[in-house]
């Protein structure tokens, strides 16, 4: 039984289909036939559900795959598991396990953790629970061990696979794309009917903050293997929006550039979404042009900072000019297009945060997002850390949380206030809201969209009356607000009321 642990807020509502477990099931299946797979996506499914399919289907194995916002969920399912089945076999997979090993090895729940690529080595180790033997032997896993200092063994590494062509398509059969078309994916189009795709692994850049989860060596899916992918999804599953994932989708401009071009030439008529950010100052007019032209609705730009010093100390070396042509080309051919900027790294001052965020705001992009830094175990930037033990303290934590502060110079709550006073004036631009309305690929989920930013901005202790008033007056909807979005502004109104009213009876 696969599953896939959850950490779903309303500020962080984005689901995909789990490509790491797909990938893992589409190459059992194929070497491994005779296993009976299923899968459970507990950001999806409520808690009992889990226990239902526990207990009906009394699995011998269950493959947890998480992320390390996702740990607190892992453990109690990993938990929930062990009551229900005493003998079975619990095996944790993905990013968190391959960079948090003791805290993982700490659940006495844990069995097994697959680290780095999975295929390969979820294979094998299967091989080995079925044979009650020859752990040492499967390279890239942790083992439990009572007789280890440790408690615990990690075997040799496992090479990167080098040809990703060798490897057979995810499992979509598994995927009901008719319940994952009601949630809302990783970019900001809303709810659809649409599919995840990676076509490359591994980005060579060495950007202190990013992860080592497929090593450093860009590896490629060949042009074909790609397109035909996509052609059977769309014939087989109706599906004609995709969201391609790649860390680093046009590092290889000609590559790219045939994918492209193969989509327009195979007349597949679909939709593309590149939500983990592309590298920006790769691009070129020539071929944002192309990305238009293949049906690109929704690119994520990662700047992460306007600072030149710190582009410098996180490995990033962007060239500012560059990025802010490419933002502007894509507006252009009104492809929806948003920002990734992050505050907070070691180091950077108010002035640079400052800088960011003015920097954020003079480009016409669609949207922006703000994230706090968090130095993950694994990364660069958390070894630089003056006492890199802090990555102990950031299970369960995001992005969008930001419960540590690693910069030094700048308080947390000041961080805090700079976002959100970003937001309000990123949200109270009329030109960008026109842009917005216009170019939004599924207008539909615009009032969604909105509670989202609610969502982001008050969760925590900003006046929400003084909130929803700033907004209104900021954005000049007036009572236009309510017909606009009438749910978001009444649900944020009586948020603010019921609050008022506590500070009432408080003071």
């Amino acid at each position: 039984l696969f599953v896939k642990a959850s950490h779903v807020t309303p500020v962080q509502p984005s689901i995909i289909p789990p490509l790491g477990i797909l990938s893992l099931a589409g190459y059992l299946d194929r070497h491994r036939p005779h296993h009976e797979l299923r899968m459970i996506d507990l950001r999806l499914m409520p808690q009992s559900e889990y226990e239902r399919v526990l207990a009906e289907y009394r699995p011998d194995v269950v493959g947890i795959s998480l992320m390390t916002i996702e740990a607190p969920h892992a453990h109690r399912c990993a938990a929930t598991a062990r009551r229900m089945l005493p003998e079975s076999t619990i095996v944790f997979g993905g990013p968190h396990p391959t960079n948090y090993v003791e805290e993982v090895f700490a659940d006495p729940h844990v069995d097994f953790a697959v680290v780095h690529e999975g295929e390969i080595t979820f294979t094998e180790l299967l091989d080995a629970i079925e044979s009650r033997s020859g752990f040492d032997s499967v390279k890239g896993i942790v083992y439990r061990s009572p007789s280890s200092p440790k408690g615990f063994v990690e075997t040799d590494a496992r090479p990167f696979v080098s040809d990703l062509d060798s490897l057979p398509h995810p499992l979509w059969s598994m995927v009901d794309f008719d319940l994952y078309e009601t949630v809302k994916s990783m970019s900001l189009i809303g709810p659809r009917r649409c599919a995840p795709l990676t076509t490359s692994r591994a980005c060579p850049y060495r950007c202190s903050y990013c992860h080592d989860m497929f090593g450093k060596k860009f590896q490629k899916r060949s042009v074909e293997n790609v397109l035909d992918e996509i052609e059977m999804i769309v014939r087989q599953y109706d599906v004609r929006e995709f969201e391609i994932v790649d860390d680093i989708f046009n590092l290889d401009r000609p590559r790219a550039t045939a994918i492209l071009q193969g989509i327009i030439d195979r007349k597949l008529g679909i939709g593309l979404a590149f939500p983990n950010g592309l590298r920006g100052d790769l691009m070129d007019e020539e071929m944002v042009d192309l990305f238009a032209r293949a049906g690109t609705r929704y690119v994520s730009i990662a700047v992460e900072t306007a600072s030149p010093r710190l582009q410098k100390q996180i490995r990033k070396n962007l060239r500012i000019p560059k990025i802010e042509d490419t933002i502007r080309w894509f507006v252009e051919r009104r492809v929806y297009t948003n920002c990734f900027y992050m505050l907070g790294f070691p180091s950077e001052t108010l002035d640079e945060m400052k800088a960011t965020v003015e920097f954020a705001i003079r480009q016409p992009s669609h949207t922006s997002m703000f994230f706090v830094v968090v130095p993950y175990k694994g990364t660069t930037m958390n070894a630089e850390l003056p006492d890199p033990s802090v990555a102990s303290e950031l299970e369960g934590l995001s992005y969008n949380e930001g419960g540590i502060n690693v910069s030094g110079e700048v308080s947390t709550e000041e961080i805090q206030r700079l976002i959100k006073v970003a937001y309000l004036r990123i949200i109270a631009d009329p030109a960008r809201i026109w842009r917005l309305l216009r170019d939004h690929p599924n207008k539909r989920y615009l009032p969604a969209m909105a509670s989202i930013v609610v969502n982001r901005l008050v969760w925590d202790n900003l006046n929400q009356t003084d909130f929803v008033s700033r907004l209104r007056r900021a954005v000049g909807l007036g009572e236009r607000g309510r017909t606009l979005v009438p749910r978001v502004m009444r649900d944020a109104e009586a948020r603010a009321s019921a609050q008022s009213a506590d500070r009432t009876a408080t003071f």
